[in-house]
């Protein structure tokens, strides 16, 4: 009974199951047993894969039509080059792009500390062979979960299809914990991005030019890969996820680049200077501040000299 209740959890947390050490099934008193099951760090925690159909399409027979794929490639690329003069990736935070929702980098996965400060309790590494050093061991000391999976920031990477079923399951499994994840590759551009856009756009039901417009207000020149967005657009049109107002939607105002108007707060978070609203920044990069700074000071003046 000993040795089964052993390699049933052995068997739950991806362990070997050991071989039966003499041939009752007991081990001898005083002996050791000389397979290595007992775990001699922490075990490894795995989020069960998912059974069933998840509520999203990768992608869609036929594809996307060639000017629909143009179409938003342009509508992205307004979106995307739209970013800061200057902006210290070293000096940066990790970005909030939702209620439960860190995007970042490498460094940001690091800090352990900074992540219990903010309640992160998983930790989903999209740049494994990377940023391999990250592993269990290196967050059990936080009882932080994490997942990582294998990818390459390349065009011709296929992101989606690869990996973001096993990133879907792992993001919903921390959702429904009420826990909150870190999404992370080497640089926090590319890779996390991706998977960190089409998740949102399945969570909230956002369309791709609303979410891709909260992530890069919250964290500025994501998605450079031409290949990743590409993904995302065949991913939103596979799932009618687009945008939620028509074909006929056109750009205005360039400081809001989208047709979906840039929100000042997303879920009670201020984008342009990424603190909770009605708090304090948690750090000294705003790269919209200077817009908001000047309209206050504005209003500021109209209304002494009114």
């Amino acid at each position: 009974i000993f040795f089964r209740s052993m390699s049933m959890y052995a068997a739950d947390y991806g362990m070997p199951v050991p071989e039966q050490p003499v041939a009752n099934g007991m081990v001898p008193q005083g002996q050791v047993p000389t397979t290595g099951w007992l775990p001699s760090q922490p075990p490894v925690r795995r989020v069960p894969a998912k059974k069933g159909r998840r509520p999203y399409k990768l992608s869609t027979a036929g594809g996307v039509p060639p000017n629909v794929s143009q179409e938003y490639m342009q509508r992205l690329h307004q979106v995307l080059s739209n970013n800061p003069q200057y902006y210290d990736f070293q000096k940066d935070s990790m970005a909030r792009v939702d209620t439960n929702v860190f995007l970042g980098s490498f460094r940001h996965a690091e800090k352990r500390d900074e992540l219990v400060e903010n309640g992160v309790t998983h930790v989903l590494n999209c740049a494994k062979p990377h940023c391999s050093n990250h592993d269990d061991s290196f967050y059990a000391p936080q009882n932080i979960m994490v997942q990582a999976v294998d990818a390459s920031d390349s065009p011709e990477f296929p992101m989606l299809a690869l990996n973001f079923d096993v990133c879907y399951d792992f993001l919903e499994h921390c959702r429904k914990k009420n826990g909150k994840v870190l999404i992370h590759c080497l640089q926090g551009l590319n890779r996390s991005s991706t998977v960190c856009v089409a998740y949102l756009m399945i969570k909230n039901n956002w369309d791709l030019l609303k979410t891709v417009s909260i992530c890069h207000a919250a964290r500025p020149y994501i998605l450079p890969n031409v290949g990743f967005q590409q993904q995302l657009i065949e991913f939103a049109y596979a799932n009618n996820l687009l945008d939620s107002g028509g074909k006929n939607l056109q750009l205005q105002d360039p400081f809001m680049p989208t047709p979906v108007q840039w929100p000042e707060q997303v879920n009670g978070y201020d984008v342009y200077h990424r603190f909770p609203a009605n708090g304090e920044p948690t750090s000294p990069q705003s790269p919209r501040g200077g817009f908001k700074g000047l309209k206050a000071k504005f209003l500021s003046f109209m209304c002494v000299n009114v």
